[in-house]
């Protein structure tokens, strides 16, 4: 019975630890040209350039993705412009602005196609998970 005590206290501890450096956590959705920003920071969905998911209620050989362009800015300065292909594994973009270290994640695209139905790319919205960290410095 000590020896499950034991091992529960050391994985709340380090589940605990584990956790202490996330600050902040935002789940947001974008617009094509709306940006999002924190500690003067931020990143814009820029443009959907290609989405060849496979449509709803077809079988499809490959599952297909989705490719868009966000950009990251620090400071109001444009840093750099990121490829992000959606399709179906969690990717996650990884950033140092200033003392902040970012994970970008969770990106999901929508509407989801449907046969013979065109999306206009204006209509895209881009939803992800920003997770804001303690920096080392």
């Amino acid at each position: 019975m000590k020896n499950v005590f034991v091992c529960l206290l050391m994985i709340i501890t380090t589940l605990s630890v584990a956790q202490e450096n996330v600050s902040n956590v935002f789940n947001i959705q974008l617009n094509p040209g709306e940006t999002f920003g924190v500690n003067n920071n931020s990143i814009c969905f820029k443009e959907v350039l290609s989405d060849s998911r496979c449509p709803k209620n077809v079988t499809c050989v490959w599952a297909g993705e989705a490719r868009v362009l966000v950009d990251i800015y620090e400071n109001g300065i444009f840093k750099e412009e990121q490829l992000v292909v959606i399709n179906g594994n969690d990717l996650a973009l990884n950033l140092v602005l200033g003392s902040k270290e970012y994970a970008i994640s969770g990106f999901q695209l929508y509407p989801y196609p449907s046969i013979n139905v065109s999306i206009p790319k204006d209509e895209y919205r881009l939803n992800l998970k920003i997770s804001e960290n303690e920096g080392e410095n």
